[in-house]
């Protein structure tokens, strides 16, 4: 008989970043890792925000 394991995996957001990966993201994010966490979650944005004329 197969039995799944159901269960919910969580993951710190570390935030929004606008031009890139920030260095300050790293030390969070090994932290997460040393505690278990499944993900760790960033934002970014690659879309220019339009100009107002």
């Amino acid at each position: 008989m197969y039995r799944q394991e159901m269960g919910m995996r969580l993951g710190p957001a570390l935030g929004y970043w606008g031009r890139g990966p920030s260095a300050d993201h790293v030390p969070p994010a090994r932290e997460a890792e040393r505690l278990g966490y499944d993900s760790v979650w960033t934002a970014e944005s690659g879309a220019r925000t339009p100009s107002r004329r």
